[in-house]
């Protein structure tokens, strides 16, 4: 895959109005309203060829409605989506948030789309190997690695 020199490069987005969204010094909190339609935001994207890049931002444990959510959003795009999930703000997992990754990635592989995770640091790290999950998912140190595997 050829990747722009600087991935960074590509605006990051709102998923509802696909605003440009402008990130700062920090990453904003979960629910922080778009500057644009004004709607909570829980994670930004930008697309790489063709692969969409989810950034889930930090405050919110992840449920299924959220799972459900993203999923709309990733098949409206593409019948079969290509992801990398990237949890660098994510500093907690429910069990419930584990298993919504699981089903994630049931439903883009059913689909013939590939799921893969990047930015994912300890300790979140270590629970997706005490969990095996590390066998399961392709795991990346960064996005132009994960990017650059489709």
């Amino acid at each position: 895959m050829n990747l722009p020199p600087d991935i960074s490069s590509i605006p990051l987005r709102c998923p509802e109005c696909d605003g440009e969204i402008e990130l700062g010094t920090a990453c904003p909190a979960a629910d922080t309203p778009c500057p644009h339609c004004g709607k909570p935001l829980w994670f930004l994207y930008r697309e790489v060829n063709h692969v969409v890049l989810l950034r889930f931002l930090p405050g919110r444990i992840l449920k299924e409605p959220e799972f459900q959510t993203v999923r709309t959003f990733l098949f409206a795009r593409s019948p079969t989506p290509h992801v990398v999930l990237n949890l660098s703000d994510c500093q907690y997992f429910s069990d419930t948030t584990l298993a919504g990754f699981i089903l994630m990635y049931k439903r883009l592989t059913e689909a013939r789309g590939k799921l893969t995770i990047c930015c994912l640091r300890s300790p979140m790290l270590d629970v997706f190997k005490l969990a095996r999950l590390d066998q399961l998912f392709d795991i990346y140190e960064d996005e132009p690695t994960a990017l650059a595997s489709f």
